[in-house]
């Protein structure tokens, strides 16, 4: 019969292995901060142009810039690295990023501008005259973003977007589908409540990027300070539209004129 005896390592021997290993998993570590640290996406976007401008240069230049700190937050709460936003020629933003998919993540961060807003549906204007645009004084035609048909809403009265502190996705109780739940800061959640007090049984209108997403019938006071948001999302769509109302609205819109992969 033969017998294998196996040698037992010696403390040097075991002492080296350790090291090995160690500089090992060091370098692995290195080897993923230095690609968070090299911007692997390089990015050009340019404002959409805004006719109701009345100094459409100056008040370009002014959105550019306000907008930057907007999208670094999405971007970051996206996952990705920002390693530059910086004006260019014509108000455009060169934007450099690192991070795995980064082409969709940047994708998801301009897919809202995130201006939303809760307001009164005007139930007075006839079907006929929506169905041609027309809306009463004060008020104005929207569509609904299902495309389902247009609202009237009036331009009054209702409550900014300016006043959320919150906004985190969810699940609808009644449907099971994805939803973004805003939460208001105390200012706003006491005019929600006498929003909603003063309009018991008529339609509210939460309104985004100028489409209306639902216009629900007001059933009794709300006096929590949080509105919920449903209109068919997905979860990743009501996850993209939770991080851009939470970064705050882009005052200006933009398109994508440029990816390069570095």
């Amino acid at each position: 019969m033969n017998c294998f005896v196996t040698k037992k390592p010696s403390f040097r021997s075991s002492l080296l292995l350790a090291l090995v290993a160690l500089l090992t998993g060091t370098l692995a570590a290195c080897d993923g901060v230095m690609a968070q640290a090299v911007p692997t996406d390089r990015f050009v976007v340019i404002p959409v142009p805004d006719p109701a401008q009345v100094d459409p240069a100056a008040d370009r230049a002014a959105d550019v810039e306000a907008s930057r700190a907007i999208i670094r937050k999405r971007l970051e709460a996206l996952g990705l690295v920002v390693h530059r936003i910086a004006p260019a020629e014509q108000g455009r933003l060169v934007i450099e990023v690192s991070g795995k998919g980064a082409g969709d993540a940047f994708a998801a961060a301009f897919g809202f501008k995130g201006d939303m807003a809760i307001r009164l549906v005007d139930i007075a204007v006839p079907v006929q005259d929506l169905d041609q645009g027309i809306a009463s004084p004060g008020s104005e035609v929207l569509v609904m973003a299902d495309g389902s048909g247009p609202v009237a809403v009036k331009r009054v009265g209702g409550i900014s977007g300016n006043r959320l502190a919150q906004a985190r996705t969810g699940f609808d109780e009644f449907t099971g589908q994805p939803m973004v739940m805003v939460s208001f800061d105390e200012a706003g959640a006491r005019e929600f409540a006498m929003l909603t007090a003063a309009n018991v049984g008529k339609p509210l209108a939460i309104v985004l990027d100028g489409k209306v997403l639902s216009a629900p019938v007001i059933n009794e006071p709300i006096t929590g300070g949080q509105a919920q948001l449903s209109g068919g999302f997905t979860q990743e769509s009501a996850n993209q539209l939770a991080i851009a109302l939470q970064s705050g609205a882009l005052p200006v819109a933009f398109t994508l004129v440029e990816h390069t992969p570095l």
